[in-house]
């Protein structure tokens, strides 16, 4: 309890005494002085109590209006979709999509807000992957992006497939990039990413890199 919690409760409660002793001596002014005054510590003590749970109610309404694209795709993808109980209110999307518990999630860094998605691979192998994107906007796949993989011919391998070259042509010049490591991978871009087709494409992307990888374990 603060000071300021302490200092009202003794005021009510001088007040009340002034309201009693009104009545003891048949005063109505000191009862009537003693009710407004408790009426206006009450209000003047309970208002920021009463107008907080409705600001933070106002901004929960503006966050699940700002990310109803989010919802949708969660509701399209079958994920279960849940809004934070704290500042920034933003969204998460969790649950098992093509086989595999995936995760999209944004938070806020140092320096900016980041969009990520994760997707657990079975990599018994240990084989590690990284797609980091260029600035650059023309090009092959190769041009766009510092690519590599442990091992050497796993990169070459799964860019070998059509699907996963041109879902990879999709990402943007930008600090963004994907990578498998142990059990997860991961995709970072530097920005809240509000275009849900485009998340749509990574998600893919990345669930059928996973199964990829985990359809041939022993490449070399």
């Amino acid at each position: 309890m603060s000071r300021w919690d302490v200092f009202v409760v003794i005021s009510l409660l001088l007040c009340a005494g002034v309201i009693t002793l009104g009545v003891v001596v048949r005063d109505w002014l000191f009862v009537w002085l003693g009710g407004l005054m408790i009426a206006f510590l009450l209000v003047w003590w309970l208002g920021p109590h009463v107008h907080l749970p409705r600001r933070e109610q106002r901004l929960r309404q503006q966050g699940e209006t700002a990310w109803q694209l989010w919802r949708e795709m969660a509701d399209r993808l079958e994920l279960t979709y849940v809004m934070r109980e704290e500042r920034p209110y933003r969204p998460d999307l969790s649950g098992i999509y093509r086989g595999h518990a995936v995760l999209l999630t944004t938070f806020q860094g140092r320096d900016d807000n980041t969009t990520r998605i994760h997707v657990m691979v079975n990599n018994p192998s240990g084989v590690r992957l990284r797609f980091w994107r260029k600035p650059n906007r023309a090009g092959q796949v190769e041009d766009r992006f510092i690519i590599s993989s442990q091992p050497g011919g796993l990169a070459e391998w799964l860019l070998a497939s059509g699907r996963v070259r041109r879902a990879l042509e999709t990402i943007p010049p930008g600090p963004s990039q994907i990578w498998l490591q142990g059990s997860t991978m991961e995709y970072l871009q530097v920005g809240l990413e509000d275009d849900t087709e485009y998340l749509e494409t990574i998600l893919n992307l990345m669930v059928d890199l996973a199964q990829m990888v985990e359809a041939r374990p022993h490449l070399r």
